[in-house]
């Protein structure tokens, strides 16, 4: 865990991390007006949802990996398992909360495709 910051900071994954975001936010903005209107509720709270999964991550799990990188070599950590106390707790609940929000987000955007596959095509389309 101590090199999950390192590990994970890679094209694909800021790719898949932020563009859940940036294309959910684009999904939003081209519903704005039009047939796509009746599905917006649903893609704001995806929207919102990742929201507070960048938020988590930034603000809780990141920093909570940075004190665990910093704590030093396990070899040379003097008491581990407090370390670990201090670290796993907080960081698994947290980790919890995200995974929801993302699959909640993920199941907003589910249905919010469904709704627009049930509205009648505009005449001459």
């Amino acid at each position: 865990m101590q090199r999950i910051n390192v590990a994970i900071l890679n094209g694909w994954f800021m790719i898949s991390f932020i563009g859940a975001l940036v294309f959910t936010a684009l999904a939003a903005v081209l519903h704005l007006r039009g047939d796509g209107r009746p599905v917006l509720p649903w893609i704001t709270a995806a929207l919102v949802l990742y929201g507070v999964v960048l938020l988590i991550t930034m603000g809780v799990n990141v920093p909570l990996n940075d004190k665990l990188a910093a704590a030093g070599a396990p070899g040379h950590i003097t008491d581990l398992a407090a370390v670990r106390a201090h670290f796993e707790t907080r960081w698994v609940h947290w980790n919890i909360a995200r995974a929801v929000a993302s699959t909640a987000a993920f199941g907003c955007l589910t249905w919010a495709l469904v709704l627009y596959g049930r509205i009648p095509a505009s005449p001459g389309v």
